[in-house]
């Protein structure tokens, strides 16, 4: 009896395909994530963007217990990056990107 080995096959396909894969997403990759250091210490990941961008914290928010989320924004240039920052002081770059823009809040018809 003759048993085919599928593994060779196998790995053939998920090659080909993340390399496929690859090929379209990597010139979605923002120019800001692919010039900043994925992730380090919250201190250094905050100077690196504001010396490189000129970004600076503009929102924060807690995501239940796994960490802080940061929006940091450069309204000169419009870039803006979001980056996560676990409990240890680890942070992370989420998302980045161009064309930032400051909405103004109307205000609420009681305060007015």
């Amino acid at each position: 009896m003759f048993i085919k080995n599928k593994f060779p096959n196998t790995l053939i396909t998920v090659t080909i395909s993340s390399l496929i894969l690859g090929l379209f997403i990597s010139p979605l990759v923002s120019p800001v994530l692919a010039a900043t250091p994925r992730c380090g210490a919250h201190n250094d990941i905050v100077k690196a963007l504001e010396k490189k961008y000129g970004e600076t914290v503009r929102g924060v928010g807690f995501v239940a217990d796994k960490g802080l989320m940061q929006v940091l924004v450069s309204p000169e240039k419009g870039t803006w990056t979001i980056i996560m920052t676990n409990p240890k002081g680890q942070s992370c770059l989420i998302a980045a990107g161009k064309g930032w823009e400051e909405l103004k809040q109307k205000a609420k018809e009681n305060e007015a």
